[in-house]
């Protein structure tokens, strides 16, 4: 028993040896997988050390970017807003041209229009003796509601037939009437109001859904009549249920 055990150690000894003899070391190819490895641990740790940084920097970048982009498009808002307002003031504007036309509410101011006070005075008064301390009192400096000293100088005769006399300051500027100004006054019979016609559409246009008299708050154009007019109304007859024939 003991030689048989011994010659079996041999032959397991002897089969071992011709198996390691058999494999054939490459160190080419040990040396070639170990360097592939070193490059790949090195790239990782390159990796994590600028990857994070790179992309934090392509992110802020492309964030920036579509800041920038939301920007334009504001600006390109309100530049389009800006223009549609800009469209509409000049579309009332050219409304309210047309309703002064319309309605002939409108003058070139000239000389004979101006009535001086001492003039209308003395036709009042039937060429009456006044003394010189009620005639000074009479062209007495007034102070306008801003603080500013105004001469009175009398009346303007508007050209609307009836050839009515209002005040000769404009209640908007507060100056008075001069011969070439433009004067436009109210159709409405309400308001009996003139201004200059600059001033009266500078301050229509800003009421934009109205257009009030500045002074006492009467409607001072028809625009409101014409936008109930665009209103639709329904047709009586359209809904005569006995017109309808099957």
């Amino acid at each position: 028993m003991s030689f048989n055990s011994d010659a079996n150690t041999t032959n397991l000894a002897d089969s071992l040896l011709e198996q390691s003899g058999d494999y054939n070391f490459e160190p080419k190819i040990f040396w070639s997988v170990n360097a592939f490895i070193f490059v790949m641990i090195c790239i990782s740790a390159v990796f994590c050390c600028f990857g994070q940084r790179y992309f934090s920097h392509e992110g802020n970048r492309l964030n920036q970017s579509d800041q920038n982009i939301l920007r334009q498009l504001r600006r390109r808002q309100e530049a389009d807003r800006t223009e549609v307002e800009d469209e509409n003031l000049e579309g009332r504007k050219r409304k309210l041209l047309a309703g002064f036309a319309k309605h002939k509410v409108e003058m070139t101011v000239k000389e004979e229009d101006l009535i001086l006070m001492e003039k209308k005075d003395i036709e009042d008064d039937d060429n009456d003796n006044i003394s010189t301390g009620i005639e000074s009192e009479r062209n007495q400096v007034r102070v306008a509601n801003d603080g500013e000293e105004m001469e009175d100088d009398g009346q303007l005769k508007l050209h609307d037939g009836d050839e009515r006399l209002v005040p000769n300051c404009c209640a908007v500027c507060l100056s008075g009437y001069k011969v070439d100004d433009h004067v436009v006054w109210s159709s409405n019979p309400d308001c009996a109001h003139a201004f200059h016609r600059d001033c009266v559409l500078g301050w229509l246009i800003k009421m934009q859904s109205e257009a009030p008299c500045p002074c006492c708050r009467q409607e001072f154009t028809d625009l409101e009549n014409i936008r109930k007019e665009r209103k639709i109304k329904w047709i009586g007859p359209a809904f005569d249920f006995n017109a309808i024939r099957l």
